[in-house]
């Protein structure tokens, strides 16, 4: 369209000068938004890094990358945000608390959090299903939840982390059925998007064993995995996994309403347990890097009318965490 104008590649500046047009539909996920045959060449490309020699190369671009972000990151204010960083980096995973962090929801956003998780007590799942999830229109009526994020301190987390600037995913609220059901995301698994996916967890209610939380394998028992079943990609049933490593040494991130689990999914092999006794409900918020390393795993839950809607809420310093592909150019200050 001749009235539309170039914008920002992955990266760069939200002011600078832009080589490619920012539609609407950009701010669909990766695989609905191309073409099909645009979708299967990258799709193919992206796998390539697979291959040993390309993800040598790929290794070190990303190297590169890091070298050259690490003088652009703010210092962490406060000494248990130092903690959270190192323990990530460490185990790939950090359980600690909203007051912890001194990130706690305010009482506007505990109460419509509230109200969500009634309104999903009610929503009908099919029978072979096992989660039920907030729409788009229902996650922009709780006030702060999507900008809870996007806070300063919170992206400061998650690129001392990441090491590289951060692309905001978005919010997930949903409630985990205490039913049958046991596939997908509830057997054994790793994220793909990237190097390093950084996920926020956050528990509305208390969570024991009992009650579906969040389990894991550490990262020796995480390459363990990997290297006797030769695991690269897909779900693992609880038998093979067992096999390898035995069901008392899997990890289970147990807490009280108010519980952060921060956690690397792409490190870890992890799984959400089946709740026994009572359904769970949880908040997750999405990260990855700004160049993922497969970008059509990446999606945002919110439409792409919504997605402009709440970007227009934003000021200019948040625009590129999410809007990573290309910044509206109605929304350029």
């Amino acid at each position: 369209m001749q009235n539309e104008q170039a914008v920002r590649r992955p990266g760069t500046s939200a002011l600078a000068t832009h080589r490619h047009v920012f539609r609407l539909s950009d701010a669909e996920p990766y695989q609905y938004r191309q073409a099909f045959l645009h979708r299967a060449l990258s799709y193919v490309r992206s796998r390539s890094v697979t291959l040993a020699s390309v993800e040598n190369y790929r290794d070190q671009l990303h190297q590169k990358r890091i070298q050259a972000y690490a003088g652009s990151l703010s210092p962490l204010s406060r000494s248990h945000d130092h903690k959270v960083v190192d323990t990530l980096t460490r185990d790939g995973i950090c359980i600690t608390s909203l007051a912890e962090l001194g990130l706690d929801f305010d009482y506007k956003l505990k109460s419509a959090l509230g109200s969500l998780c009634d309104d999903l007590q009610g929503q009908f799942v099919p029978e072979d299903k096992f989660v039920a999830r907030a729409t788009p229109a229902q996650i922009l009526q709780v006030p702060g939840l999507m900008m809870w994020g996007l806070q300063s301190r919170m992206l400061q987390l998650v690129e001392h982390y990441l090491q590289l600037p951060a692309a905001y995913h978005g919010v997930r609220v949903r409630r985990d059925l205490c039913n049958l059901v046991e596939n997908v995301s509830r057997c054994w698994h790793f994220d793909l998007e990237d190097d390093r996916v950084l996920k926020v967890i956050i528990y509305l209610h208390d969570v024991d064993e009992s009650l579906g939380p969040f389990q894991y394998l550490d990262l020796d028992d995480t390459q363990r995995v990997r290297q006797r079943l030769n695991y690269r990609i897909g779900y693992l049933n609880s038998d093979l996994v067992d096999s390898v490593v035995p069901a008392p040494r899997w990890r289970s991130a147990v807490g009280k309403a108010g519980t952060v689990v921060l956690v690397d999914t792409a490190r870890l092999v992890h799984r959400g347990k089946r709740p026994e006794a009572a359904d769970r409900y949880t908040v997750f918020f999405d990260y990855t890097s700004r160049q993922p390393k497969r970008p059509y795993y990446c999606n945002n839950v919110l439409t792409s009318e919504a997605f402009i809607q709440f970007a227009s809420t934003l000021s200019e310093d948040q625009l590129p965490y999410i809007f990573w592909r290309g910044v509206p150019p109605q929304l350029e200050r």
